[in-house]
């Protein structure tokens, strides 16, 4: 067992990380903030390793170790026989769910209810610091975001994961376990659903509603048909109010395009992937090497073939099966609503079918979803489950 006063000074670092790898998404600090944040993920990697010395480490931190190196023999050997793989998206993108696996699931393994909690309140209040600058920054004008036909905020997908899983945190970890103040918690989520819209992150939008629709299903019959009231009459407020179609319809951009399509409101993605596709058949066994569109399955499979495919579709499939497992263990914390963890894989599950890189990142947008799924929860099994905050 990790000593306390170590485990304390372990937390801190981690609470400190997670807030500058939030904020190292705004552009202006950026070039200055990365540096340091990488520099904090090393140190919780080595102060991880150094304080587990002597101690067993998980089966799964090598399971996916193993996933993470077969990658990068098929890389060796495609840029050997093929075409050059070292430079490939999913070298980087792999590596970053890898190391925050190792840092949670060696460095976490005592955290409790409290710790929990503590951690999603910091990573949602940076959050919400990183909205405000982003609401501030891009979107000043309401007349002026309504005129526009263009995206304001270029990264407002990577930005939308890290609001989401703060919506998700807010709802199943944060209100549960406060007695106080649960409106502005409240208040806080609807503002992270705003600036999803503000910032028009359709992909984010839809994940989450699927995510809403999975916490009606798995509610009890009580409460279904008031939930579903709620809804009914909030999504046929928002259809059917003359001053909020305006804004309804510039969300979903269907005040863009005079012909509204399935190319159109895709985005382009179908003719990607066609294109996509094309180009998969010249390689279909390795890849074309380096490649982007905007499905993390298309990508992987156009970028490194059916072989390189297969290995970091494992790499995912793994993570969903340890998820569904692992859910037993979260329901078993009543300080919680059940269901975190399926919720957090349903959210970059659907990530992942309109986006290149969910659920491996960007890795500062999705680092928070590899950190949650690697903890121990065992503490909060065998004595601390009745803690609150």
């Amino acid at each position: 067992m990790i000593n306390s006063n170590k485990t304390n000074k372990y937390l801190f670092l981690v609470n400190i990380t997670i807030v500058i790898t939030v904020l190292s998404q705004i552009e202006t600090i950026r070039s200055v903030i990365r540096p340091i944040m990488y520099g904090l993920w090393v140190l919780l990697l080595v102060f991880a390793l150094i304080q587990n010395r002597g101690q067993s480490i998980s089966a799964d931190v090598f399971k996916y170790s193993a996933i993470y190196i077969l990658f990068v023999l098929f890389c060796l050997v495609s840029t050997i026989i093929s075409t050059n793989h070292m430079n490939s998206n999913f070298m980087r993108v792999l590596m970053i769910p890898l190391l925050v696996s190792v840092v949670a699931s060696v460095g976490l393994k005592d955290i409790k209810i409290k710790e929990f909690v503590g951690m999603s309140k910091i990573y949602v209040l940076t959050a919400l610091l990183f909205g405000v600058f982003i609401h501030i920054s891009y979107f000043p004008s309401i007349s002026n975001w309504l005129a526009s036909r263009m995206y304001v905020f270029i990264e407002k997908n990577s930005a939308a994961q890290i609001w989401c899983v703060a919506i998700i945190l807010i709802f199943y970890v944060i209100i549960p376990n406060v007695k106080n103040f649960k409106l502005i918690w409240y208040a806080i989520l609807l503002y992270f659903l705003f600036l999803c819209g503000l910032s028009q992150c359709r992909t984010a939008l839809l994940a989450i509603i699927i995510v809403a629709l999975y916490y009606v299903i798995k509610s009890p019959a009580s409460n279904k048909i008031k939930i579903l009231l709620l809804l009914v009459i909030v999504g046929a407020g928002l259809l059917n109010l003359p001053a909020a179609q305006p804004f309804v319809r510039h969300i979903l951009l269907l005040d863009k395009y005079k012909v509204p399509n399935l190319e159109n409101m895709s985005s382009g993605r179908i003719g990607y992937y066609e294109i996509a596709l094309a180009n998969l058949a010249e390689h279909p066994l390795f890849g074309t090497g380096k490649y982007y569109v905007d499905c993390m399955y298309i990508c992987a499979l156009v970028e490194n073939g059916a072989i390189g495919f297969i290995i970091i579709l494992s790499f995912w499939v793994k993570r969903v099966l340890d998820n569904f497992r692992l859910n037993k263990m979260y329901n078993a914390v009543s300080s919680f609503r059940p269901n975190l963890i399926i919720a957090l894989t349903i959210f970059y599950f659907v990530e992942s079918i309109l986006e290149g890189y969910p659920p491996f990142g960007p890795g500062v947008s999705a680092f928070m979803f590899w950190l949650i799924c690697n903890m121990s929860f065992s503490n909060m099994i065998t004595g601390e489950n009745n803690e609150s905050n």
